[in-house]
């Protein structure tokens, strides 16, 4: 028997790219899982596990009352359910602060009627925006003002005041960009560069190419959220927070596409749009999850890249010209 042998754990957002590996892992770990999302399909079948668990169907803004009851007799929640593009969000703000906020509060208030013993609110490496210090610890000032940032810094906070406040035994993650073979957006800089070289077209870079950024495969990003949630109920510390990252995986965007195109040996021109963003460098310290917690990043970057190239490459067949 193992910490998460029969435990009861509910993932919100269970059909996303987190969400997804979330579940599989789990499993993998004879917990009793449970799903809450908007669709029981997403990347469940691609991970061979669609079927193999109970999911909620309902939303975490308008169902309320099956969100409190799918955690009856839960051990731990893991929140995930988010609107978690920042161009979408940009684009519709009302949706992204009513989802990121009121929907993280939904989720808090019942876990708090059910008495989890431990709910993990996932955050995001945007929150933190422009900083003087690096690596940027999780003391650091929340200075990032986008609409999905903002949105996330409030959820943020809210996560800590129901702590604070209930007593609710929760803690906050802030990881950096995810990736990995089964990724549903397609639009973010590694799969959709993967699959532009998979189609011999040129990868299409948004802003600048020199934002430099740091990616974590999705697995490293469960693992950590999991021991974050086993560590709350061991602990019984409530409302810290910990940032999730890979030092090692720094790259401007230039050289993230630069190289994914050295490892699939296929090299075609990046086409650099330019768009302003409001994206900065980032550098996140990971040394509180490695001192509290004992977790540190498995994934080299160059492994973790031709995992999901010769995933995709599998997958898709090259459109014929």
């Amino acid at each position: 028997m193992t910490f998460w042998s029969n435990r009861r754990v509910l993932v919100t957002g269970c059909s996303g790219l987190i969400g997804g590996y979330m579940v599989k892992t789990l499993l993998e770990r004879n917990s009793d899982a449970i799903g809450f999302d908007r669709t029981s399909g997403g990347v469940l079948a691609e991970h061979g596990i669609f079927g193999q668990f109970p999911i909620a169907v309902g939303s975490i803004l308008e169902d309320v009352g099956r969100l409190e009851e799918s955690m009856t007799e839960a051990d731990i929640v893991i929140h995930l359910a988010a609107d978690s593009g920042v161009e979408s969000s940009r684009l519709g703000g009302k949706d992204a602060f009513e989802a990121n906020v009121l929907g993280t509060l939904n989720v808090l208030e019942a876990a708090t009627r059910k008495g989890v013993g431990s709910v993990v609110i996932a955050s995001s490496n945007h929150v933190y925006g422009e900083q003087e210090q690096h690596p940027t610890p999780e003391t650091a000032q929340l200075n990032q003002l986008d609409t999905y940032s903002a949105s996330k810094i409030c959820a943020d906070y809210i996560a800590r005041a129901y702590a604070h406040n209930y007593g609710t035994p929760t803690a906050i993650v802030r990881n950096t960009n995810c990736y990995g073979p089964i990724d549903p957006h397609y639009d973010h800089i590694i799969p959709a560069t993967i699959m532009s070289l998979i189609n011999g077209e040129g990868p299409v870079i948004k802003g600048t190419g020199d934002t430099v950024k740091s990616y974590i495969h999705v697995q490293d990003t469960v693992d950590a959220y999991l021991a974050v949630a086993a560590w709350v109920m061991l602990e019984e510390r409530i409302g810290e927070v910990f940032n999730v990252a890979d030092p090692d995986s720094r790259r401007s965007v230039s050289q993230i596409v630069s190289e994914i195109s050295s490892i699939m040996d296929a090299h075609h021109e990046a086409e650099i749009l330019h768009k302003q963003n409001d994206q900065n460098d980032e550098h996140l310290s990971i040394e509180k999850i490695k001192a509290e917690i004992g977790w540190g990043p498995r994934y080299t970057l160059s492994g973790g890249l031709l995992e999901t190239a010769e995933y995709l490459k599998r997958k898709h067949v090259p459109i014929a010209r």
